[in-house]
C-alpha cells in the first residue's frame, strides 16, 4: 500500500493496489475501513476510505537520488488529497519508510481520468537548508552530522565507527554537506522516517561503512532470476557506414564541396585491423551487426561526417 500524508504530515488517504485497475477495468469506488485501526506497527488510519493505484515504481540509482512514480485514479473524493507538496511513502523490504514529495502530476483519460504522480526523495529538503561556514575541526562523522544538520527537522541516527576527519563546510546545502561527510569519511548515507500514530514524527541520517549486504553474485541469466525484462529500441540502426571528412575542391558538375572520403585506405583483419575494408570502398561495415540487424544480407547504411577531419586514416578510425 502507498500512503498520503498532507502537508502537515497527517496521514490522510492509503492507496490500495487494485489488479482489476492494472488491467484497464477501473474501479470506480473507493475501499472502506475502519478509522482508528492500526494498518502498520505503530501507525493508526484516521481515514475510513482508500483509493485504488494502478502502478507504483521506486527508483534509486548511485547517485544518491531517489524517486517514486505512482498512477490512480482522480475523480474520487480521497483524490483531492494526491495534490502537490503532498507526502507519498511505503514501507520497504527492510521495514523502513521511504518518504516523497509529490512534485508533478499528469493527467489522462483513460477511460477514466487518471493521475500519474512523479514524486522526489522527502531528504531533498535538505537542498532548501543553508551551511554558512562550519569548521568543526577533527571529529567523528556523528559530530559532524550533528553540527549540520542543526536547526533542520533532521536528526543523526545510527553512525558507524569511522575514525577521525578534518571536514569543513562552506557556503552550501545540507544535503551536500552530507555527500561532503559521507565522502570523506568513506561511508554511506541512508535517509531514515518514523510515523507514529498518524503522523511523520522523526527524520534520521544515518551514515553506515556498507549499506546492504555483497551477496558474492553476478547477473547470470536464467540463474536466480525471477524475471528480466528487456526493451529493445531498432531506431535508427546502421550497419555500415560512409565516412565523409573536410569539404575541399569545389565539384563543378554540382557546385557542392568534395568531401574527404578514406576509399584509398585500407583495413585487412588478418592484420589486426577491426574488420576488411578493401581499397576503392566508401564504406565500412560491421559483419556482427550485418547478421543481427542486416536485411536479408543487405548492410543497413547511413553516414558519418566529421567537418574537420582531413586524414583518411584517420577518418576511417573514427567511423
Amino acid at each position: 500500500m502507498l500512503y498520503i500524508f498532507d502537508k502537515d504530515e497527517k496521514l490522510v488517504a492509503i492507496l490500495k493496489h487494485d489488479p482489476l485497475f492494472q488491467h484497464g477495468m477501473f474501479s470506480e469506488g473507493e475501499y472502506f475501513m475502519s478509522s482508528g485501526m492500526e494498518i502498520e506497527e505503530g501507525v493508526v488510519a484516521d481515514v475510513n476510505f482508500t483509493i485504488p493505484f494502478f502502478t507504483a515504481v521506486h527508483t534509486e540509482k548511485l547517485d544518491g537520488s531517489s524517486t517514486l512514480t505512482f498512477t490512480t485514479l482522480a475523480n474520487l473524493e480521497a483524490s483531492r488529497y494526491i495534490k502537490e507538496e503532498n507526502i507519498a511513502g511505503f514501507k520497504d523490504l527492510d521495514g523502513n519508510w521511504q518518504m516523497f514529495y509529490i512534485k508533478r502530476i499528469e493527467a489522462e483519460h483513460k477511460g477514466s481520468l487518471v493521475n500519474t504522480c512523479y514524486c522526489e526523495g522527502l531528504f531533498n529538503e535538505l537542498l532548501d537548508e543553508p551551511i554558512a561556514d562550519i569548521r568543526p575541526g577533527e571529529c567523528l562523522a556523528s559530530f559532524a552530522l550533528a553540527a549540520i544538520l542543526a536547526g533542520t527537522r533532521w536528526e543523526v541516527g545510527q553512525v558507524d565507527e569511522l575514525g577521525p576527519k578534518t571536514p569543513y563546510f562552506y557556503y552550501e546545502n545540507v544535503l551536500s554537506g552530507i555527500e561532503k561527510i559521507a565522502s570523506l569519511f568513506a561511508g554511506e548515507a541512508q535517509f531514515r522516517v518514523l510515523v507514529q500514530g498518524n503522523r511523520i514524527s522523526k527524520r534520521y541520517v544515518d551514515l553506515k561503512a556498507r549499506i546492504g549486504m555483497e551477496t558474492g553474485k553476478q547477473f547470470v541469466f536464467g540463474k536466480d532470476i525471477m524475471e528480466i525484462k528487456r526493451t529493445v529500441n531498432s531506431l535508427q540502426i546502421a550497419t555500415a557506414l560512409y565516412g565523409r571528412g573536410k569539404s575541399g575542391a569545389i565539384d563543378e558538375e554540382n557546385g557542392l564541396g568534395v568531401r574527404l572520403s578514406f576509399a584509398d585506405a585500407v583495413w585487412v583483419k588478418a592484420n589486426g585491423d577491426p574488420v576488411d575494408k578493401p581499397q576503392g570502398q566508401e564504406w565500412v561495415g560491421d559483419p556482427a551487426a550485418l547478421s543481427l540487424w542486416g536485411r536479408d544480407g543487405r548492410h543497413r547504411f547511413d553516414f558519418f561526417t566529421d567537418d574537420a577531419e582531413e586524414d583518411p586514416a584517420v577518418l576511417l578510425q573514427k567511423t
